[in-house]
């Protein structure tokens, strides 16, 4: 496959979906460090994308929930929050439901926008690298490298 194609494709899955990019580059065969960069680059561009218009909705979501009423045990995002703040979502978000997701819901619950995206980059970073050197462990293991 291209190179530049396999690198695009890897950013795209990282923009939409962290864990679909590390093991798309993987498959395509790019260089693990590649792949963890383009990893990241792609999820910290998703989570961009996400706080441009993000304050809006998150006021929009934040709005909303205040209209209806809410479950009897709040949901994980909030218990995550409670618990552990902007760091422990921030954190958590890469797992479930992706950095972008999350980082919105850091702003619908009163983060402030550069704050949410140091932390969410952070995370994306720790995570890359750490999922990257995981896939290369485990493919040492069985001996594809």
């Amino acid at each position: 496959m291209n190179l530049w194609l396999a690198t695009g494709t890897v950013f795209a899955f990282g923009v939409v979906q962290f864990w679909l990019a590390i093991p798309a580059g993987f498959a395509f065969g790019l260089n693990p460090a590649a792949t963890s960069i383009t990893t990241m680059a792609g999820s910290i561009t998703g989570v961009l994308i996400a706080l441009i218009p993000g304050e809006r909705i998150g006021a929009w979501l934040a709005r909303r929930k205040k209209d209806k009423p809410g479950p009897k045990s709040p949901g994980r995002a909030m218990l995550i929050w409670k618990k552990y703040g902007l760091v422990g979502l921030a954190f958590f978000s890469p797992i479930f439901p992706g950095a972008p997701v999350g980082a919105l819901v850091a702003l619908s619950l009163g983060s402030p926008k550069l704050k949410t995206l140091a932390w969410f980059s952070l995370s994306v970073i720790v995570w890359s690298v750490g999922v990257t050197l995981v896939g290369v462990a485990g493919l040492a293991a069985f001996g594809d490298r």
